[in-house]
């Protein structure tokens, strides 16, 4: 059957995109651009984490397909608005903000392995100079705190929209009051590790109220996170009738 679809006016060949992860380059040489190559082949577009190890603009050259940037709201507004611009500049059609990691969640696995920014790697798209990098730290928590912070509102996504002029996603509403607000709307990041509670049981209605366009919901890979899935049933069962044109 004809999967073709379009999304925000981009016509896409499939109902699915590349979702924004972290250091590439952990797995690959190439990193990102390897990543938006085999993207670009398929017609499929990729979402670009923030946590990119390849800068934006190496990763937009290397695909045909339709780009977007998964960002977060830093603690430096300034940089956040800085960095989507340079976004759309680079040629990211859509900006992608992430709301659901006021905190980073306890990542059990990588602070018993120590995780941090490997030596040879880099934040390609967040350092700058004396600030943090990565490098330090025993898990995501330590090395990563400094690029996200809990005291974002709506109000900061609506200067980060006014400083651009390509769509704004949101990614990660768990209320239901929330949830009546326009866009695109995903459950949570991952298999839920950043926000262990289920998203608001009211959030179906609230969708009800005012359907999204479309909506994204991630995989579960740990037996905790069948609880989430559990008690959000009847939004996966609505989200299968919900239009993708």
């Amino acid at each position: 059957s004809d999967a073709l679809i379009y999304l925000l006016g981009m016509r896409c060949p499939s109902p699915l995109l590349v979702a924004p992860t972290a250091l590439h380059r952990m797995a690959h040489d190439e990193g990102e651009v390897a990543t938006a190559r085999a993207a670009g082949a398929c017609g499929l577009p990729m979402v670009l984490s923030s946590l990119s190890t390849c800068t934006i603009e190496a990763v937009a050259a290397a695909t045909k397909a339709p780009l977007w940037m998964q960002i977060y709201i830093s603690q430096d507004r300034g940089f956040t608005r800085a960095l989507a611009q340079r976004a759309q500049a680079a040629g990211c059609k859509a900006l992608m903000v992430t709301v659901d990691t006021p905190v980073w969640g306890v990542r059990e696995r990588d602070i018993h392995n120590g995780f941090r920014v490997p030596d040879g790697l880099r934040m390609a798209n967040l350092e700058r100079p004396g600030q943090p990098t990565g490098h330090s730290g025993r898990g995501i928590g330590e090395s990563l705190g400094w690029t996200i912070d809990a005291s974002l509102t709506w109000k900061d996504l609506e200067l980060l929209r006014e400083a651009v002029s390509i769509p704004v996603l949101v990614k990660g509403v768990l209320r239901g009051d929330d949830a009546a607000r326009p866009g695109i709307l995903k459950l949570n990041s991952g298999d839920g590790h950043n926000l262990w509670w289920s998203p608001d049981p009211k959030q179906p209605t609230a969708w009800g109220q005012r359907r999204p366009s479309w909506a994204l919901v991630s995989a579960c890979r740990k037996s905790t996170s069948s609880f989430t899935s559990a008690r959000t049933s009847l939004l996966i069962r609505s989200m299968k009738r919900m239009p993708l044109r």
